[in-house]
């Protein structure tokens, strides 16, 4: 039995925790089953999970006032008395199933917090603010308990959001500055991929880890991205540029997806855009996180494995026994918790930019 078994308890004995605006789910005499969690990069996680018989004969709720819409969800997975937190989130579906004996069933459905910043398109603006104040003013009015925001240095003459939800915005800025924004419990995070950290998990293929689906794909690699735009004040163009070397690589050792395509063309490949950028710092930045966004594109990996409740977004997994080619470590882009008749698994995706040997 290795670390990560006896981390979880062998894998045995899943168990779950819900609570309702703070009340326990079980306490108040409310089994559930099919629990499936998806957490997702740059994106509003969700939940769901089945209330057996939640109806009487008489089709009255044996439950009142537990699942309304916008009941604050908390859910707590792992095995035996060692369980993490999953999401915390809202209600904003509840559909019925008739089953024999005329009881009803439901399905309770919800988002994290960052549902609440899909709602709304706005217009306003901002003068001589970075991105980041922007983006912790935004969040004041939600919910979030916590907001870890990196600071991103550059400071705009103006910033405008123009008919954009809250989300979309942030979506946004964050990709300007080549950041990625999650949710984890009530904790707002604002930051550049964490690629440099150590591994969360070592998973073994054919031990903790059942199945892995790679993909290779060059068919977006480049190997320079020019940022081309204009100062309006000294009437000269702005350019900012990210070539082959630039990339934040998730695993050292190995050739990119810019290395690839210029060998196959032997000869530069160039991606040029052109934005709305005010000095070449900020142009320079948009040339690297375009240059990595697509570098990302080199390797897709499906996997699924014994149940990770630890397992999130925005962590490095290392992955082994894959032979030289596939073991190595991979960025984490979704996770999906499932959790119901046949015990828990755990599906998620990963991507890679960097590769050694033969393919």
């Amino acid at each position: 039995m290795n670390n990560i078994a006896e981390k979880f308890a062998d894998f045995y004995a899943p168990e779950v925790k819900i609570y309702i605006n703070g009340r326990k789910l079980s306490s108040l005499g409310i089994n559930v089953s099919e629990v499936k969690i998806e957490q997702i990069l740059d994106g509003a996680d969700s939940f769901s999970f089945t209330v057996p018989q939640a109806l009487d004969e008489e089709f009255n709720p044996r439950f009142p006032d537990i699942f309304q819409f916008g009941n604050k969800v908390e859910i707590y997975i792992g095995y035996r008395d060692r369980l993490f937190p999953a999401i915390t989130g809202i209600i904003n579906s509840v559909s019925w199933v008739l089953t024999e004996g005329n009881y009803m069933d439901i399905t309770v459905e919800g988002y994290d917090y960052l549902f609440l910043l899909m709602k709304k398109e706005k217009y306003r603006s901002w003068n001589n603010k970075k991105d980041s104040e922007v983006v912790k003013e935004i969040l004041q009015k939600y919910p979030f308990k916590k907001l870890n925001i990196e600071d991103t240095r550059i400071r705009h003459p103006h910033i405008r959001q123009e008919g954009e939800t809250d989300f979309h915005f942030i979506k946004r800025l964050a990709k300007r500055n080549g950041f990625e924004y999650l949710v984890e419990g009530e904790t707002f995070y604002f930051r550049p991929p964490a690629v440099d950290r150590k591994p969360a998990f070592s998973l073994t293929f054919g031990k903790e880890l059942f199945s892995f689906n790679p993909q290779f794909n060059i068919a977006q690699q480049v190997s320079e991205v020019q940022v081309i735009g204009w100062d309006p004040k000294s009437k000269k163009e702005i350019k900012g540029i990210a070539k082959k070397g630039d990339e934040d690589k998730i695993e050292r050792k190995g050739e990119t997806g810019a290395d690839l395509i210029r060998s196959i063309l032997k000869e530069e490949v160039v991606h040029q855009v052109r934005a709305p950028v005010y000095s070449i710092e900020e142009a320079e930045r948009l040339a690297k996180s375009i240059l990595n966004e697509l570098s990302y594109g080199l390797i897709k990996g499906e996997c699924k494995s014994f149940g990770l409740p630890g397992l999130r977004p925005g962590q490095v997994i290392e992955l082994k026994g894959l032979g030289k080619i596939f073991s190595r470590r991979y960025y984490v882009e979704k996770v999906t918790h499932d959790i119901g008749e046949n015990g828990y698994e755990t599906n998620f995706s990963v991507r890679g930019n960097t590769y050694y040997g033969s393919i």
